[in-house]
Parts: structure tokens; C-alpha cells; sequence
């Protein structure tokens, strides 16, 4: 073994993170069948999983079944970083037979390495230590022992030296795992630091990364691609055996999709709460409403004029948008969201495609066949790869994100048929959460309120808890309560704006939607007995509300 290098880890880390910062490309590979042929059995002993290899993806399930997705771009920083993984089998060979020895299996004296600097006193055993790894590395490489040696001194007494922090992790640089560990935990979770990805998304990776160390043949074909890229082989036009380079934006697919529908009181946020799930770039919004058909939703032929005169021409729904869109680029994951989903006859407006809503691992377990032949004209012409048989099914990386107030006198109701292929999300109302940068998750303002010889001011917060606390003991559902985000901070930020919010908006709410088939005593005075009348009430600065309701507002 007069060939045994142990190298500087410091410097190859550093080499390592350069040449990943230069690739001229990270964006998603096109996994080739060559390629999958020879990366899932490399996977598999790795992961220790029966792995699925898609074009741009790769699912794995652990002994929980429980499963998870990662993009082929994760090849390119197997690409980068295998040199070091290599090195790593160079040390971890020496630390296996210092491990074999006596005297060093007792874990207690495993954990004092590595240290944060060499100890200007050496204990017998730490002395020895050394001794029994420079008799090591003589035995492997006799020439290069000296420099081995300094390193292997390096990588026990120097843990910044190898391993290089600034990652988003617990353990900085100074701390971590120890050798008492074994070899495969310890080094893979170095690997992982080195490549400075997020611990949490990314904890296969080192295994990734290890796979391809094991297969020169597939190093040769990674560098191949890099190379076409570099000749400018690579563009997004540009689709050969090995390769297909994806637009790099939006989110990458890394779970299954989802049919969800949140639901809640108006303004609890349910549009809001989307909004931070979807990526924008790659996401549809469409909002149903009651003259919203199949046609409208899937597309249909739609008269427009041409020089000729009047021609008809494919209109393309959203559905059928979004799953082009996704069906054409599975390495990233795509998002339909639908507002108000129960305003239309939802389960008209689906039509076939409800069959599709039945998934398993984010794809639909039955497919339907178009008869359309404009709709399979639309999808023959724009899908990368063609319909089998006019078939078609909602991919894994395509979720449908659906809001739902129950409240609406304009709703549809759902069947039962529809409403079981779907996951609910509640939003509840919560008046006292904050958000991420410590601000209050509903609307700030206050409102003026008349009284007989006065006025007061009252916050939205309060003025909405005090609503609904008497609107719960009408027996009157949460659904139709007022929600945080009912009102805008830009419709209530001063009180001329608040008290026309309070009468165009909020009054009208209660006074129609909510206290219809209730008395509007509860709130109001009695000799209010038309919106007209509260309307104009509080627009002349009137008492509008009876002295119970006041009393509670403040002194």
C-alpha cells in the first residue's frame, strides 16, 4: 500500500467548497437509465433502502416506512465533494485498527478526540496513541510516513482543522461527534458540515455523496455532464440521453403532493397561510365562484377574432396549466391554489378529474383518459414526454391548496364523495399569536364608538373578542365570528378609516350575514330596525349600540 495518502483536510475542504461554488451548472440532472442503472445499487447499499430513481428524483423509505424525496442536483455535490469523502476512508482506515488495539476500545478515552490543540503534557496512553498510529502508517507507506503522520496529528489534536463549521447546525466547530463513535456516524456527519447545507433538509446527503466514491464509471459520467454544460450543451433547449438541465427557481420536490383545504372564520388567515406554503414562481391561483364549470377549469375552445374573423381557439384552465407545468419538470414542485372553493359546485367543476384526487405517494392511483381531442392537442404539443394512451394523472409534485368558509350564504355544499379526498387544515381564530419578527398576528387600529355624552375608543382586538363572546352565547358558530385579519391594518390605521371600515364593512357583516335570523338587539339600540338606519347612525355620529355592549367596551 506504498501509495497510502493521508491528506490535508483543511485544504481540501477548502478545494472541495471552491469547486462546487464554480460548477457551471447546479441545477436539477436528468437521470439517464445508464445512470439509474448504475446509481441504485450504489444507493441502496448506502441507505440501506430499496431506493425508486425517477428522472430528477430519488425516494427512499427507512424500517418506519416512512418515506422522503431529494433532487438529482444533489449529484453535483457528490460531484464536488467525493474527494473528500475519500480522504475520510483514509483516516477512518488508521482510527479502525488504533480502535483494534487494547488499550484504546475503552470509550471514556475515545471522547477526549479530537481535541481543540495539542496538550503540552501527554498522558502514557495519548502518548502511545501517537506511537501505535506512526507504526500504522509505516507499515501502509513507508515513504510518505512523516507527512501522514503530521497530518493524522492534525486530525486528533486540531478538530477546526478538519472540521470546518458554518453551517446551520448545534455543534460549532470547537464541539461534535468524538471517536468513541463509529466510524461511519463520525465521518458522514463531517461530510455533511464540509458541504455547509442545512443539517435538517439535507442528513442524506454524506450518504449520496459516499455512493458515488464507490463507482469511477459514474464520476467519469457527473464530470461528463459538467463538461457538455461548460460547452454549452447544457441549455434548458438542450435534451440528450444523459442530460436535461431545469430552469433553477421554485421549490425542489422533495415531498409527496397534497390535496388540502384550510378552513376556518373569515380573516383567520387561511389565504395567508398558503401564501407562506407555496412557492410563487411556481403556483396558479384561480378563485371559484358560482359560474365556474369544468370548461372554465380544464379548458375548452373559446371564440376570438383573427383577420378572418371570428376563430376558436383552445383557452387553457388552470388545472390543465399547472399540470403541464408540472408533468414537465418533476424536479421541482408545483402548487394550484383555489380561494373559496365551496362557492362553485366543486365536484362539478372537478368532472373526471375527481378520480384524480385519490392519491398514494402524491400520485393519483388511477388515471383517467382524455376524449378531448383539443384538450390531448394541448397536452401532445406541450408535454415533454408524450400521453400514454391519452392517459393522465396528477404527479407527486403537484399539491392543490384550497381555502373554504363555511360561513358564506353564496356557498355550494361539497358531497361527501368530493370532501373525503381531501386533508382539512382548521385555522382557528387567535387573537394572540405574534409572527415570526415578533409582531401581532392581527390587525392594528382602533375604532370610535358613540355613547350618549361621549365617545371611547376601543382597539380592533378587544372590539372583536367582544363581539364574538356574545356571539357564541347566541349559539351562533365560530364560522361566523370575526377573525383577526377580517380587517386590514391599512382599513383601520386611523379612526376616520376605522369607523368607515366599522360601518361598510364590519356592520354590514353582522347586520346581514351573521344576526339574520337573530336579534339585533343584542348589539344594537332598539330603535334600529333597517341597515339603513345603523348606516346612517353612525355616519352622523350617533349611538348605535346598546349600553350593554358599551359597558363592556370601557369606562
Amino acid at each position: 500500500m506504498s501509495n497510502f495518502i493521508l491528506e490535508d483536510l483543511n485544504q481540501l475542504t477548502t478545494d472541495c467548497r471552491e469547486t462546487y461554488k464554480n460548477l457551471p451548472n447546479k441545477t436539477d440532472i436528468f437521470l439517464s437509465q445508464d445512470l439509474i442503472n448504475k446509481l441504485k445499487p450504489l444507493l441502496d447499499q448506502e441507505l440501506k433502502a430499496d431506493t425508486k430513481i425517477s428522472d430528477y428524483s430519488v425516494e427512499y423509505t427507512n424500517k418506519q416506512d416512512q418515506f422522503a424525496i431529494f433532487p438529482s442536483k444533489w449529484l453535483w455535490v457528490a460531484l464536488a465533494f467525493y474527494p473528500l469523502a475519500e480522504a475520510f476512508n483514509a483516516y477512518s482506515e488508521v482510527l479502525a485498527e488504533l480502535k483494534k488495539i487494547p488499550e484504546f476500545k475503552d470509550s471514556e478515552f475515545l471522547k477526549q478526540y479530537p481535541m481543540k490543540s495539542e496538550p503540552t503534557v501527554k498522558s502514557p496512553e495519548q502518548t502511545k496513541f501517537e506511537t501505535e498510529a506512526l507504526s500504522i502508517l509505516q507499515a501502509k507507506n513507508p515513504t510518505n510516513a512523516n507527512s501522514n503522520f503530521l497530518n493524522f496529528k492534525q486530525f486528533i489534536y486540531d478538530r477546526a482543522w478538519w472540521n470546518l463549521g458554518n453551517v446551520s447546525t448545534k455543534l460549532d466547530k470547537a464541539s461534535g461527534k468524538t471517536f468513541e463513535r463509529g466510524n461511519t456516524d463520525l465521518f458522514k456527519s463531517t461530510l455533511l458540515t464540509a458541504t455547509q447545507f442545512i443539517v435538517s433538509t439535507s442528513d442524506k446527503l454524506s450518504e449520496v455523496i459516499y455512493a458515488v466514491t464507490l463507482d469511477k464509471s459514474l464520476i467519469a459520467d457527473l464530470n461528463a455532464i459538467k463538461s457538455s454544460i461548460n460547452m454549452g450543451a447544457g441549455s434548458s433547449s438542450s435534451v440528450s440521453s444523459t442530460l436535461k438541465v431545469l430552469s433553477e427557481s421554485g421549490t425542489a420536490h422533495t415531498t409527496p403532493g397534497e390535496n388540502i383545504i384550510f378552513f376556518g372564520a373569515p380573516g383567520t388567515g387561511k389565504s395567508n397561510e398558503i401564501n407562506n406554503l407555496v412557492d410563487e414562481k411556481n403556483s396558479i391561483r384561480t378563485v371559484f365562484h358560482a359560474e365556474t364549470y369544468f370548461s372554465d377549469f380544464v379548458g375548452c375552445l373559446k371564440p376570438t377574432m383573427g383577420l378572418t374573423g371570428v376563430e376558436y381557439k383552445f383557452q387553457i384552465g388552470p388545472f390543465t396549466e399547472i399540470l403541464i407545468k408540472a408533468l414537465n419538470d418533476p424536479a421541482h414542485h408545483y402548487y394550484l391554489v383555489i380561494e373559496e372553493i365551496n362557492r362553485a359546485k366543486s365536484a362539478a367543476v372537478f368532472g373526471e378529474i375527481f378520480q384524480l384526487l385519490d392519491r398514494k405517494n402524491g400520485v393519483s392511483k388511477y388515471s383517467i383518459k382524455i376524449n378531448d381531442q383539443d384538450l390531448i392537442k394541448i397536452l401532445t404539443e406541450n408535454l415533454t414526454n408524450p400521453l400514454i394512451d391519452n392517459q393522465i394523472r396528477i404527479p407527486s409534485n403537484l399539491s392543490i391548496y384550497a381555502t373554504m368558509n363555511t360561513s358564506d350564504q353564496a356557498v355550494e355544499p361539497m358531497d361527501s364523495a368530493f370532501k373525503r379526498r381531501w386533508k382539512y387544515i382548521y385555522k382557528p381564530i387567535d387573537f394572540e399569536s405574534f409572527d415570526e419578527d415578533g409582531n401581532p398576528s392581527h390587525a392594528q387600529g382602533s375604532f370610535e364608538l358613540q355613547r350618549a355624552t361621549d365617545a371611547i375608543c376601543i382597539a380592533w382586538k378587544d372590539f372583536a373578542l367582544k363581539v364574538n363572546n356574545i356571539l357564541s352565547n347566541l349559539d351562533i358558530p365560530e364560522d361566523r365570528h370575526l377573525g383577526p385579519w377580517f380587517v386590514s391594518t391599512e382599513e383601520i390605521d386611523t379612526i376616520p378609516k376605522a369607523n368607515e371600515t366599522l360601518k361598510n364593512k364590519i356592520l354590514m357583516y353582522l347586520w346581514d350575514d351573521v344576526l339574520r335570523h337573530h336579534e339585533k338587539t343584542d348589539f344594537f339600540i332598539e330603535e334600529i330596525k333597517t341597515f339603513g338606519q345603523l348606516n346612517y347612525k353612525v355616519a352622523n355620529d350617533k349611538v348605535v349600540f346598546n349600553d350593554e355592549f358599551l359597558k363592556s367596551c370601557g369606562k
